[in-house]
This record gives C-alpha cells, sequence and structure tokens, in this order.
C-alpha cells in the first residue's frame, strides 16, 4: 500500500470518527430533552375536575393557553464545557448556561434534575472534578456548584499572570478606545481587585495604556481625575478627532455638499 494510500485511508477513518463524535453529542442531547420534558411534566399540577360545564371550559382555555414548558433543542443550544476552558471562557459559559436553564425551564425542576442537567453539559475530566475533587452537598443549589467549579478554575491559574496580562495591556496601533476599554475591563475582572480600588487601577491602566499623547496630557490636568471622567475625556477626544478628519476631507465635503444640493433642487 503506497503512502497516498495510507493516508486516504487514514483521513477517511478520521472522518468517520468525526461524524460518530457528532451523532453521539446530538443523542445526548435529545436523551436530555426527553429527560427534562419528562421531569417537567411530572411537576405539572394535577387537573381539577370541574363543578360545572362552565368551569369545565375555563379550565380547558386555561390549559390551551399555557402549554407545559418544553425544551427547545434545537432553538437553544446546550453550552458544553471542556477541561481546557479558561476562566474568561468559563464566565462566557456561565452566562449562556444561566441563559439554557432559564429559557428551557430546567431552572424551575429539582435540585437533583437540575445538578443532573450540569452534568451532561460536562466532559469527563469535569465529572471526576465534581465526583473526587469538589465537596459539595447533594442538595446545592446550581449556583453554589458552578462557584465551586469557578474556584476549582481560579486555583489552577496563578492570579498574577492575569494581572501581569492586564498591567501589559496597551492600546494597539488603529484600536479604538470602546476596544480597548472593554478588552481592559474583561481583564480586569479575572484580578481579583478588591472593590474599593477596582475603579482606580481600571482608571491608571487606561491613562497608562492609551496612544494619544494629547488626550493623555488632558487627563494629567485634571486632579479630580476618576474612572468616569477618565471615560468621558477619551471618549469626547476621540470623537473630536473622527469629526475633524471628516471635516479635513475633500470627498466628504463634496458628499455633503452634493446633498445639499439635491435636497434643494
Amino acid at each position: 500500500m503506497s503512502d497516498i494510500e495510507k493516508l486516504t485511508q487514514l483521513l477517511l477513518q478520521q472522518a468517520e470518527l468525526s461524524a460518530q463524535r457528532e451523532r453521539d453529542s446530538a443523542q445526548r442531547e435529545e436523551r436530555l430533552t426527553q429527560m427534562v420534558e419528562r421531569l417537567v411534566a411530572d411537576r405539572q399540577p394535577p387537573a381539577t375536575v370541574a363543578a360545572d360545564d362552565a368551569s369545565a371550559a375555563t379550565a380547558a382555555r386555561t390549559s390551551a393557553a399555557a402549554p407545559p414548558v418544553r425544551l427547545p433543542a434545537a432553538a437553544t443550544p446546550a453550552p458544553h464545557l471542556s477541561s481546557s476552558t479558561s476562566l474568561r471562557d468559563f464566565a462566557v459559559w456561565r452566562e449562556k448556561l444561566d441563559g439554557y436553564m432559564l429559557l428551557t425551564g430546567a431552572s424551575a425542576l429539582p435540585v437533583t434534575a437540575q445538578r443532573a442537567a450540569l452534568l451532561s453539559l460536562l466532559d469527563e475530566d469535569w465529572h471526576r472534578v465534581l465526583r473526587y475533587g469538589l465537596t459539595i452537598a447533594d442538595d446545592s443549589p446550581l449556583s453554589a456548584v458552578v462557584d465551586a467549579m469557578e474556584s476549582h478554575l481560579r486555583k489552577q491559574r496563578s492570579v498574577l499572570v492575569d494581572r501581569r496580562a492586564f498591567y501589559a495591556r496597551v492600546q494597539e496601533q488603529g484600536e479604538n478606545f470602546e476596544e480597548f476599554l472593554c478588552e481592559v475591563k474583561e481583564l480586569a475582572a479575572f484580578c481579583d481587585f478588591c472593590t474599593h480600588c477596582y475603579d482606580s487601577r481600571l482608571r491608571d491602566k487606561i491613562v497608562c495604556g492609551l496612544r494619544d499623547e494629547e488626550t493623555v496630557k488632558r487627563l494629567l490636568e485634571d486632579p479630580g481625575l476618576d474612572l468616569k471622567k477618565t471615560v468621558d475625556i477619551c471618549r469626547a477626544s476621540e470623537n473630536a478627532r473622527a469629526t475633524c478628519s471628516d471635516l479635513r476631507s475633500p470627498t466628504a465635503s463634496v458628499s455633503r455638499l452634493s446633498a445639499y444640493r439635491r435636497v434643494r433642487v
């Protein structure tokens, strides 16, 4: 067998494995859908017998207007979590999990059912962590379980690494202020800064990381500079530069003049 044939055979095997994994994932989500639907259906209160025909009709209309909660598997994809997830990815996953539990109605299920739904979203490594690495009571609410998972993940990474990334971040060439601000805020979220010093650290990082020296000069001239003033001045300076650039552009002036003439005509 030639090398090309061997390579072709390996690629075909890899494709089959990928297809099998996708089928397994689809089956797992389908089983989760059926499980949650059964649990929600079991929690529905039994229908009361109406005293007369009018009461029976009212009960029927109410039942038709309020269908049972169902799990929209296609419209609400399950947010899976792998062991290679970083702290930043975990924060995003947690928000998706909250939305998933809310939209599917799983947040109204008993604690044991919510925990079963959570386990279906985790890989094998996270299963072992929950079983052997974390001390969590079986009746703990889902939020406490997720808090423990986040704390475990935090211990795997030194906070100094995240703070080093925060302090090293500077505004890049061509990056606007809003992009820079969002990135700095995201980095600061994992630095474990104390509550009373968070704003001042963020202010200092913005001042030290800005590229525009004129804006930095304006910031340093304010003795009472706080985070809100810093953000307002940076936004105003960037907007002013963009407006001046538009006014100096010949193309922009011609376009405005042409539009004015069209309106006048």
